[in-house]
């Protein structure tokens, strides 16, 4: 897995503790959960797919 780095205000992050804290997981696993689920929820609406996404680098 690669390393990102994301900026999130206080107040989005003292969420993410909080949801984290309850769920007994990480802040990584709920961030990659919830952006999985993101994408995949949007996927069609933004007309992209994860074959299509795979041949983009990002650097």
């Amino acid at each position: 897995m690669r390393i990102i780095s994301v900026k999130f205000p206080e107040e989005l992050i003292e969420m993410l503790d909080a949801y984290a804290f309850r769920s007994g997981k990480n802040r990584s696993d709920v961030i990659r959960e919830a952006l999985k689920t993101y994408l995949d929820n949007n996927a069609a609406k933004h007309a992209f797919s994860r074959a299509a996404v795979r041949r983009v680098r990002i650097y």
